[in-house]
């Protein structure tokens, strides 16, 4: 069981394998990841825009300009400030930002369906269902919001875990997916919803 305090590389080095929830869970159950080295991190708050079913990474930033014709996107690639790297060309302002950003194209996964590829994306952790309704379960590892908000608590008095605009569910009324709440961390570690229309999704007990 790892008791000394992760590194910066340790932990891309394990998000970028996918392996970020089997690395860490463990840990984080046991409550020995509570320290980080001196230094460690300057952000103060975490933002994902977690953006469900939209364009391709090859319509935003990976167009693969030099792949053959029915592998590499619609639209034509320009440079960006980052020597060599390329996005779309309708990201023309975000281009000549890159340099304040960390362009990741490596992340993967290898689900079939929409509520185990969003639960993968967001843990880290693979589920082995192909398909089907799954639901979230207080087993299940939590959301990077849970995460932050329980290792880098707010200064303030607010929220330490948003989610907004609504809790996405699975199906027709379905349960919420999993992946966006705490998990076996706790109700505690839920997100403070913040939902279009007000009320609570269908499934949140």
């Amino acid at each position: 069981m790892p008791t000394q305090p992760y590194s910066r590389r340790d932990i891309l080095r394990s998000l970028a394998t996918g392996a970020a929830g089997l690395t860490f869970a463990p840990s984080l159950q046991a409550g020995s990841l509570t320290q980080f080295p001196d230094g460690f991190g300057r952000a103060k708050r975490c933002l994902l825009l977690y953006i469900y079913g939209a364009w391709s990474q090859l319509d935003t930033f990976d167009p693969k300009p030099s792949a053959p014709e029915e592998i590499r996107g619609e639209f034509s690639a320009i440079d960006t400030c980052l020597p060599g790297v390329q996005v779309c060309e309708h990201l023309p302002r975000l281009a000549r930002q890159l340099s304040n950003c960390t362009l990741v194209r490596s992340v993967n996964h290898d689900q079939v369906a929409h509520a185990p590829a969003v639960y993968t994306a967001l843990t880290g952790v693979r589920t082995n269902l192909r398909a089907g309704i799954l639901g979230a379960k207080a087993t299940d590892h939590p959301a990077i919001g849970s995460v932050v908000g329980s290792f880098r608590p707010p200064q303030s008095n607010v929220m330490p875990y948003v989610t907004m605009p609504y809790l996405t569910a699975e199906g027709a009324g379905g349960p919420p997916q999993p992946g966006f709440l705490g998990g076996w961390m706790g109700r505690t570690h839920d997100p403070f919803l913040v939902l279009q229309g007000g009320g609570r999704p269908d499934g949140f007990n």
